[in-house]
């Protein structure tokens, strides 16, 4: 080859690279950011993962996870996404920015302590550092009645804003237990008026057939004599009923009667039965707000009973027995 030939081919070679230089420059540097720039993703939802978790999702997508913030919430646990922007579904260039705020779980508190305190302070204290007062137990103690013997938590320990503290609250000094009287044989309206004298109630009573009883008489009582008691148990009885004869016209019925519940204080109750016989008195006495009251009528015939409250010329119930 000639030497003129050979310049000839060095300077094609030559151009030939420029122009290829040339144009993968107008390529990488133009066209192709341009296409890079012009493609968009939909933005997965990330929130309620954890933190790495999600940032592996939108990287993987050839997104851009910035943590934006961290803060406390009670309902996402520590180190998982409470929060996204732009929320997903929306459509976002690659390489684009997600926002995202990250958990710090929940705001933790020092438990203070309550012990010696009463339940209405400890309230107060507890709703001032965000807890609130969970189980309430009581026992016996030599601490006063409505004092905080122990809780749980203990005091200076920690523990998340909104956490339940239990409480162990005293009742007071354990009282000296009385002794169930020997209801048994007494009338029934005397044996009322003992179980309200013995700071007792009166629980269920029930009527029974039998023989040589006089009307109207224990027969059996729940608690049993002797029995161990406190204030406010409740005493059953049952009442005995002499067997009526088919050819006596007379039939025992049971009337009953709950006290107002809303009254204040004693209630002056009077329960009158008038029938073939004439008009019995029941009962005439003062009986305590929701007092229950069963009283034994033998009647003949159809029967009206009558019961008043405080006001004896108006009666507060009435029923026909027939």
């Amino acid at each position: 080859m000639s030497e003129e030939a050979l310049v000839k081919a060095v300077k094609i070679s030559l151009i030939s690279l420029v122009l290829i230089l040339f144009v993968g420059m107008i390529f990488v540097f133009i066209i192709l950011p341009r296409q890079i720039r012009g493609k968009v993703v939909e933005v997965p939802n990330v929130v309620g993962r954890r933190a790495e978790e999600a940032e592996r999702k939108l990287i993987g997508l050839r997104l851009r996870p910035v943590v934006e913030t961290r803060r406390f919430s009670n309902t996402v646990p520590e180190n998982h996404i409470i929060a996204q922007s732009p929320q997903a579904g929306m459509k976002v260039k690659l390489g684009g920015k997600v926002n995202l705020v990250v958990s710090l779980g929940r705001d933790k508190v020092t438990v203070p302590d309550l012990t010696g305190k009463m339940i209405d302070e400890a309230e107060s204290m507890l709703g001032e550092v965000g807890l609130r007062v969970g189980v309430r137990s009581r026992v016996y103690s030599e601490k006063p009645s409505g004092i905080i013997i122990a809780q749980n938590p203990p005091p200076k320990s920690v523990a998340a804003r909104g956490d339940p503290v239990d409480l162990l609250i005293s009742d007071g000094i354990y009282p000296e237990p009385l002794i169930m009287n020997d209801l048994r044989g007494m009338k029934l309206e005397k044996a009322e008026e003992a179980i309200r004298n013995s700071g007792l109630s009166i629980g269920e009573v029930s009527f029974q057939q039998a023989k040589e009883r006089e009307a109207e008489t224990i027969i059996s009582q729940n608690p049993s004599p002797g029995s161990p008691i406190k204030a406010g148990d409740k005493v059953d009885l049952v009442v005995s009923v002499p067997q009526v004869k088919k050819r006596l016209s007379s039939r025992p019925v049971v009337i009953r009667h709950i006290v107002n519940p809303n009254a204040e204080g004693e209630v002056h109750v009077r329960i009158v039965v008038e029938h073939q016989r004439g008009i019995e008195r029941l009962v005439d006495g003062y009986f305590s707000p929701s007092e229950k009251i069963e009283r034994l009528a033998f009647v003949v015939g159809k029967a009206m009973v009558r019961i008043y409250e405080d006001d004896m010329e108006k009666p507060v119930k009435e029923e026909v027995l027939r």
